[in-house]
């Protein structure tokens, strides 16, 4: 099985919109070598998704294509990486449907407690003097 190495990235947007409140979608337990996957069905662009976990976990945000490519152990390409301290956050980087895969992969835990919230994009807010 071939496996993209991890890099931690912050990803950046120049999308931004007002801040709402957070809608909370799941939470779960993770172990090795188990992957716990969650879906939407259409995020938008700029849109935050906070993870809060227990212990060091690895977070890979695919696309469709990439998240078949991820499960089937051929090459795939994902935003993300190991994240350390919670909360983490991943900025969606464009509209559509979207996969969030937490692995323990090459990290020495047996298991890892998260959820996931969504906050939507912010808005910029315009500035008159």
């Amino acid at each position: 099985m071939v496996r993209t190495p991890f890099l931690e990235e912050t990803l950046a947007s120049t999308s931004e919109r007002p801040a709402t409140a957070c809608r909370e979608i799941r939470g779960s337990t993770v172990t090795a070598p188990d992957f716990t996957e969650y879906q939407w069905d259409f995020l938008e662009r700029g849109s935050v998704l906070l993870v809060t976990l227990s212990g060091p976990a690895n977070l890979r945000l695919m696309d469709p294509e990439n998240f078949a490519a991820f499960q089937d152990g051929a090459e795939y390409d994902f935003h993300g990486g190991m994240a350390r301290k919670a909360p983490y956050r991943l900025k969606v980087p464009q509209s559509g449907p979207w996969f969030l895969a937490i692995d323990l992969t090459g990290l020495s835990v047996r298991g890892a407690r998260h959820a996931v919230s969504v906050e939507p994009p912010q808005k910029l807010v315009e500035r008159r003097s």
